[in-house]
């Protein structure tokens, strides 16, 4: 059958429109091609989208940052044993300032008196002066700690609810941990961005294949309006090839011979959608097809 068409198709002038038709049918089978390995792709993500949703919902709700735990860590430390620390650090306190019966100067006066009695022997031992320059280098120093232990120990919070805070949300970074196979932020950090990703490009394969499917729709048509112009002319050289073929045939002394060609629609392919069938008779009467001959 294709052969008869070629040769119809030949006689008609429809080489351009064939070839045309051609190329948009090989497009047409590659974007359906495309479109159900995307589909079988959409289905797959389709089936994982629920729980990477849920997931992804739960460690973004986690607002989790990098070196938190560690951070908590350390937080939690130091509530737990606040009670323990503030006691150390008063009793630090307590040793550099005057008692309150006045049976013991603080650190600094006592530094002070220290350094003007080397003050007074440097008069006749010069190297007396100098220890009493590192002595007033020492007493400012130490001036210098009790203030930093002064203010560390006004930041040393004793509250049970931060502490029960924070172990609420170590614990919650440790159960993500052990759900997620995961041994530090970063890591379920990039566990959330995957997770996003792979949801975003979800929506990104429907766009993906709403667009191949307008395509395909616009190269349909295209398909539809060059088979259309095909068999237009198809038909339209019908008669004329099978005259010019019959008046051949009478010329090889067959004069009752009849030659016919019947244009029959097919289902749309590269070459359009039309099949053709020769028919033909030696004497006359009752043309067959020639393909049977």
């Amino acid at each position: 059958r294709n052969f008869q068409m070629g040769i119809l198709d030949y006689f008609a002038g429809n080489t351009t429109l064939r070839e045309s038709c051609a190329d948009l049918w090989r497009k047409q089978s590659a974007l359906k091609s495309e479109i159900s390995a995307l589909d079988a792709k959409i289905a797959r993500v389709a089936g994982e989208r629920d729980y990477n949703e849920s997931q992804f919902k739960q460690l973004e709700a986690a607002a989790l940052r990098e070196g938190e735990l560690a951070e908590l860590e350390e937080e939690q430390k130091q509530l737990a044993n606040a009670e323990e620390i503030k006691a150390g650090l008063s009793s630090v306190e307590e040793l550099f300032t005057a008692s309150s019966d006045g049976d013991r100067l603080s650190l600094d006066s006592m530094l002070k008196e220290a350094g003007r009695y080397l003050s007074r022997v440097g008069r006749y031992v010069p190297s007396a002066s100098e220890l009493s320059e590192r002595v007033d280098s020492c007493r400012r120093e130490l001036d210098d700690i009790l203030c930093d232990i002064s203010q560390i120990n006004s930041r040393v919070d004793m509250s049970p609810e931060r502490l029960e805070e924070v172990e609420a949300r170590m614990s919650l970074i440790y159960g993500l941990f052990q759900k997620h196979g995961c041994t530090t932020e970063a890591e379920l950090i990039t566990l959330r961005d995957n997770l996003s990703e792979m949801l975003f490009d979800s929506t990104q394969l429907e766009e993906k294949r709403e667009e191949l499917q307008s395509r395909l729709d616009a190269i349909a048509k295209e398909i539809s309006a060059v088979a259309e112009q095909l068999r237009i002319s198809r038909r339209n050289a019908s008669a004329n090839f099978a005259e010019s073929i019959q008046a051949s045939i009478r010329g090889l002394e067959l004069p009752y011979a009849i030659f016919e060609v019947e244009l029959l629609d097919a289902p749309l392919s590269a070459t359009g959608a039309d099949t053709v069938q020769f028919r033909f008779s030696s004497t006359g009467r009752n043309a067959v097809d020639v393909s049977k001959c």
